[in-house]
């Protein structure tokens, strides 16, 4: 007994320690203010970072973060077009939030701390930060912890929880 309890505990100090690290380093992104929008993109920033989301189609979003307030040099691995028809975009919000609409999708952008929710136009959540953590970056690398769904498989059944 006393030596599963041992293993337990060794467990839950490497959980522990694992968990500690992976928060270690990264800065977290904080309160961001809204500039006015430009074509079809809204910048968000403050001195620690700089948020920039584009439509680039109805159904697709691009959003950009880099730490600190200059922004480098425009360049995605994921999205290589570059040249994107002009897509009629409705924004609106009050001080603590943002509201950018497409025919298809609206983006909410939560100030302060700064989260991004994505959501189809009849309302039904696609994606979003966690409440927790949202956008982070260590050096060069930048993270965004998201909230998860989670859905049960149940003898062939699909339940969400």
């Amino acid at each position: 007994m006393s030596r599963i309890l041992f293993r337990v505990a060794q467990l839950l100090c490497f959980l522990f320690f694992f968990t500690s690290a992976g928060f270690a380093d990264w800065q977290r992104i904080g309160s961001l203010s809204a500039s006015e929008p430009k074509g079809n993109q809204v910048t968000f920033s403050s001195r620690q970072a700089t948020v920039v989301v584009t439509v680039l189609a109805p159904d697709l979003i691009r959003v950009r973060m880099v730490p600190g307030i200059s922004q480098a040099p425009d360049h995605s691995y994921a999205v290589v077009k570059t040249d994107w028809p002009q897509v009629p975009i409705e924004v609106t919000g009050d001080k603590g939030m943002r509201i950018m609409r497409t025919p298809e999708l609206e983006v909410r952008a939560q100030l302060s701390p700064f989260r991004l929710a994505f959501y189809d136009r009849n309302g039904k959540l696609i994606s979003k930060d966690a409440d927790s953590q949202g956008m982070s970056w260590e050096g060069p690398r930048v993270r965004c912890w998201k909230s998860m769904r989670e859905v049960v498989f149940i003898r062939g059944r699909t339940r969400s929880i």
